[in-house]
């Protein structure tokens, strides 16, 4: 079973999101019962997630918020 775990778990509760494979505690708990198609969506919107929790660390670093 494909997974985005990179054995770096660190949940940001700020954010709801693993700042390893940015899943969601909710994704993650659930992920072996989740079908093909279901963990491939959701592996599809990780990159986005990524990007964006990176752009708000960012924003945090240099005083703006978003």
């Amino acid at each position: 079973m494909d997974s985005p775990c990179i054995s770096l778990c660190i949940l940001d509760e700020e954010h709801g999101v693993c700042r390893g494979c940015y899943r969601t505690l909710d994704e993650i708990g659930a992920w072996s019962e989740y079908s093909s198609e279901q963990r491939r969506r959701i592996m599809a919107a990780l990159d986005t997630r990524r990007e964006r929790y990176q752009q708000t660390q960012q924003d945090s670093q240099s005083g703006r918020s978003s």
